[in-house]
């Protein structure tokens, strides 16, 4: 997912700029799949008409077959399919899954809308019979095989380690530098493709995606191009970090710092001004981070001040009032945290810790916001290794997460760094499939875990809350909103491992394997 509304952002701010076509590039040598999100968008139709796994199972492939048909590579076709993510990843995924099962449930239908046959989209995890069902039918496909007598054929299924973009641009990174002419499309327009690509420069990239059926294209280098002209100094590096503070995938955003309120701009102006690199030879450089931050601190109050206004003041007059529209603007009709915090005006710091962080106390409890700094300024530390590692599976520390909802105020932060170093996260600690369903599927979903597990889980009701609160702060969709969950206990795995036997082919669902070469003969 990456930034949110980072796409809407940037076809705004540079209007044509970005090299968005709808025209396919000519001579692709490769295209890339970022394999979920292809799952996710075939599973609908097929669902609305009561179909079978089997069923989403040929959508896919048949999709598959539609893509190399559209971009029509000339060398590699390398179909990525989501592994074992990162323990920061699976701290969102969780929140996810947990909220996708309370508004299956809570979400009200339209009288006429047809009833659809219920499916749990959570399948879609390593370790699931769903997806080692759908890896295996991707080895036996019989136009990938015949195909792979034309292109070479790359499948990294979903008991391969790594997010499918990783894997995308692990594979990128790889090729030849004098490939740099050649031109790869990959499939997806979320905000960390962006981020991705931009660093995988000068490597011709363009980023697909279909909307309402209709092609669209974004060529990266002209989007680089676009940026330069805003700031003739500006580092690609230096500017993915930038991008990380309006929030993402593993941090969440900053309250004074809102993407759909031009964030953004303000603090790529504040680059430009203090001219000086984020980024010098992959490491971040405090005291430019630090001066930047010091800087938009000092605006916090009106920052806060402004973006409450336009979220948690304003009248419910965009949208009706019909059961649909109230749950999906759920936010709009639950503002009075908000309210109380009263952004912007005296004492609101303490009221933010106080209500949103259940910080009560804060001069005796202080330690806890300095822990949140830490968190949160070796988290960008963190991601940025993340994005520019060549294999974050192998050098980036997979356990590490932000343990917290929101995120602290920058004059906190400002003070934190101040005084302390910025850190990069190191452990090798490593997860399995199974281990990732277990942290990250709610107990709803218990039945797509191991057999032996599941009497474990509903015992755990703490572990696993059925019912549990949303956190509307800072949000103006119902899908933003962060389940309040506890946190994971991770000595429950040890419990699970320790006690409960696994079948033949569960322990086959939790074994790790390399990309695999497809041939004919395969």
């Amino acid at each position: 997912m990456g930034i949110p509304s980072f796409y809407k952002y940037i076809k705004n701010a540079y209007k044509d700029g970005i090299g968005l076509s709808n025209t396919c590039p000519n001579n692709v040598k490769r295209l890339y799949l970022d394999f979920n999100g292809i799952i996710h968008t075939c599973k609908e139709p097929v669902l609305s008409e009561n179909g079978t796994e089997k069923d989403i199972i040929d959508a896919v492939l048949k999709y598959v077959e539609h893509m190399v048909l559209t971009i029509n590579p000339s060398e590699l076709l390398f179909i990525a399919v989501d592994g074992v993510a990162p323990r920061a990843k699976m701290e969102q995924q969780r929140k996810r899954r947990y909220k996708s099962c309370q508004d299956a449930a809570l979400e009200p239908k339209k009288e006429e809308s047809p009833k659809k046959k219920k499916w749990d989209s959570n399948a879609i995890t390593p370790g699931t019979r769903f997806m080692s069902n759908m890896d295996r039918e991707l080895y036996k496909s019989k136009y990938l095989k015949e195909l792979s007598n034309k292109i070479s054929i790359i499948i990294s299924n979903s008991s391969s380690p790594g997010e499918g973009e990783q894997k995308i641009f692990r594979h990128i990174r790889s090729t030849d530098d004098d490939d740099n002419d050649d031109i790869n499309v990959i499939h997806g327009l979320d905000a960390d493709l962006f981020m991705l690509s931009l660093l995988a420069l000068p490597k011709q990239i363009y980023l697909y995606r279909e909307f309402d059926l209709k092609p669209s294209y974004v060529c990266i280098s002209t989007l680089a191009n676009r940026l330069k002209t805003r700031d003739k100094i500006m580092y690609t590096k230096d500017y993915v970090l930038m991008s990380f503070l309006m929030g993402n995938d593993f941090i969440p955003k900053l309250y004074a710092l809102n993407l759909r309120q031009n964030a953004l701009d303000i603090v790529l102006d504040l680059y430009e001004k203090l001219n000086e690199k984020l980024v010098v030879k992959n490491k971040i450089q405090k005291k430019t981070l630090l001066n930047i931050l010091k800087e938009i601190s000092k605006k916090e109050d009106e920052l806060v001040k402004n973006r409450a206004e336009t979220t948690v003041y304003k009248k419910l007059v965009k949208h009706g009032h019909s059961p649909q529209e109230r749950f999906h603007h759920w936010p709009d009709y639950h503002r009075n945290l908000e309210i109380e915090i009263n952004f912007g005006n005296p004492g609101w710091r303490e009221r933010y810790y106080k209500i949103a962080c259940e910080i009560d106390n804060l001069e005796e409890n202080y330690h806890i916001v300095e822990n949140m700094c830490k968190e949160y300024v070796n988290g960008l530390a963190w991601n940025f290794d993340y994005y520019t590692s060549k294999d974050p599976v192998k050098y980036c520390d997979q356990s590490w997460y932000y343990p917290y909802i929101h995120a602290p105020l920058l004059e906190d932060i400002v003070k934190y760094l101040e005084n302390n170093d910025i850190k990069t996260p190191k452990s090798k600690k490593q997860y399995t499939s199974l281990e990732q369903l277990a942290i990250v599927l709610p107990p709803q979903s218990r039945f797509l875990l191991p057999c032996s597990w599941r009497s474990y889980v509903l015992h755990e009701k703490k572990q696993y809350p059925w019912r549990f609160k949303l956190d509307p702060i800072g949000c103006i969709f119902r899908w933003e909103c962060a389940p309040i969950l506890p946190q994971f206990n991770e000595d429950f795995l040890k419990v699970l491992k320790e006690n409960c036997e696994l079948t033949v082919h569960e322990e086959k669902r939790k074994k790790k394997h390399n990309d695999f070469l497809l041939t004919n003969d395969s």
